[in-house]
Formats: C-alpha cells, sequence, structure tokens
C-alpha cells in the first residue's frame, strides 16, 4: 500500500516525498479527507440522479393515468 501511495503522490515536483515502507499519520489523515471529499462527491452525485428518476418515474406514472381515462 505504501508503494501505490508513493507512486501516486509521493512526489512534490522537487524530490521524493516520505519513506517507501511508511505512511505518518498526516499522510493517513490526508489520504482519508481526500476519501471523504471523493464519498461526499459521489453522495451528492447519486442524489441529484436518485431526484431526477423519481420526477421522470412521477411523469410515467402521469401519463399512464392519463391513458388509463381515456
Amino acid at each position: 500500500m505504501v508503494q501505490e501511495f508513493l507512486a501516486a503522490i509521493g512526489n512534490n515536483g522537487i524530490a521524493t516525498i516520505g519513506t517507501p515502507t511508511t505512511i505518518n499519520s498526516g499522510d493517513m489523515a490526508g489520504i482519508l479527507m481526500i476519501a471523504v471529499q471523493a464519498l461526499d462527491k459521489q453522495n451528492r452525485e447519486i442524489k441529484a440522479e436518485n431526484a431526477d428518476l423519481k420526477a421522470r418515474l412521477e411523469r410515467l406514472v402521469l401519463s399512464k393515468e392519463a391513458l388509463a381515462q381515456k
């Protein structure tokens, strides 16, 4: 896992950051914050999609009811 972390974000443009065998608590806190932000973004996207699907379903139900009354 540490090697994957270093490959992804272990270089600041000047030199390699960290060691190939350990992750410090600051690194882990940063990783967790990025993960929380990604999950929050995903959650907002899913909620928006869900609202759209609910609206589409409501329109379909209304159309079905209108057709049934004819």
